[in-house]
């Protein structure tokens, strides 16, 4: 009977059972997520997703490195980014063994490895053409890559790298040292400069236990231990780094590609070309923490600093006198020269 509620129930379930299938099968849209993004127009299901997408906007940076101060806008980066400091490597490959840090680096090193069984039996069995071999072995392109740079034909992955990326064609430096002022394109160069300020030296050597602000320097000290000089200069000899190497090579070039915006004098190194502005300036960054004295050289603030801990580097192999400065310390040693020659006559 078209009045029976038991009918009615039933052909109800079976609309609504209909709907429910056709719901299902229906991509999912940002109108089905309850939690919009009060910067853009997405939208998400929970809470803690929407949190972590709005540090995008906010620049929030929650969570810190203990060693070295670097902030990270999620706790999953911050702990990838320790292992730097740790050493640890967590990911092993179960067929050589080999450890990595990063899981996404074990993932591409086991993608190479089955491309590479993959390519054996494919040439082994001829299955492929040549046309086809040379296609797979060629290198991605940068259509690969979604996000384009507005001024150059580079393109990335993510919109944090191509950000990054076009500061150097906008000369953008959002990030200022709360100290003196200068501004980076990047938070980590500017964490980096900090720490000159700071004095900090998160990374340590595990042999001789001397330390440094910056990882790189490390890396390059380590060196010593080992005895390594990787780069070579074309006209002499090896060095630690590359960046040793290339400020070397400028004395065979002869090339000052720093110059002063004030007098026009040009420079090899950039530190130089810093150094000497600060005498149009008139700024001393370097003061004294025990009696406030102020000085334009770092290297002069270490001199001065012999004042308060009494501190003698310097001594003499001949007579054992000690000498706090370089200066005084070479002009005793020029003495014993000149006596050394009088009693040779």
């Amino acid at each position: 009977a078209a009045g029976d509620p038991e009918e009615t129930f039933k052909q109800n379930s079976g609309t609504w059972s209909a709907m429910l299938t056709k719901a299902k099968n229906l991509p999912k849209t940002s109108a089905q997520k309850p939690l919009p993004c009060t910067f853009c127009p997405k939208s998400f299901n929970n809470a803690s997703d929407l949190k972590r997408h709005q540090r995008i906007h906010t620049g929030e940076r929650p969570f810190g490195c203990a060693v070295c101060g670097k902030r990270f806008a999620l706790r999953g980066n911050l702990i990838t980014h320790e292992r730097g400091h740790s050493g640890s490597k967590p990911f092993s490959c179960q067929q050589c063994g080999k450890s990595f840090a990063h899981g996404s680096n074990l993932t591409t090193r086991n993608m190479q490895a089955q491309i590479q069984v993959r390519t054996v039996k494919q040439n082994s069995v001829g299955s492929l053409s040549a046309k086809q071999t040379k296609v797979k072995n060629q290198p991605k392109t940068r259509t690969h890559k979604r996000w384009t740079c507005s001024y150059c034909p580079k393109s990335f992955n993510n919109t944090s790298t191509l950000n990054r990326h076009q500061r150097i064609h906008t000369g953008e430096k959002p990030f200022g040292c709360a100290v003196c002022g200068k501004r980076f394109a990047d938070r980590g160069n500017l964490i980096t400069h900090e720490r000159g300020h700071s004095g900090s030296k998160p990374y340590t050597c595990q042999q001789c236990g001397k330390s440094f602000a910056h990882c790189s320097n490390l890396t390059a000290h380590q060196r010593v231990h080992t005895g390594e000089k990787p780069f070579c200069c074309s006209l002499c000899g090896n060095f630690n780094n590359t960046s040793d190497l290339k400020r070397h090579q400028r004395i065979h070039t002869g090339e000052k590609p720093f110059g002063c915006s004030v007098c026009g004098k040009r420079f090899a190194h950039r530190g130089n070309l810093i150094t000497h502005e600060r005498g149009h300036s008139g700024s001393k960054p370097y003061t004294c923490q025990q009696c406030g004295k102020s000085f334009a050289h770092g290297p002069n603030l270490t001199a001065h600093q012999r004042v308060h801990t009494g501190e003698k580097p310097f001594c003499c192999s001949l007579c054992g006198k000690t000498f706090a400065w370089h200066y005084p310390f070479k002009r005793h040693m020029a003495l014993h020269g000149q006596n050394g020659l009088s009693q040779g006559l």
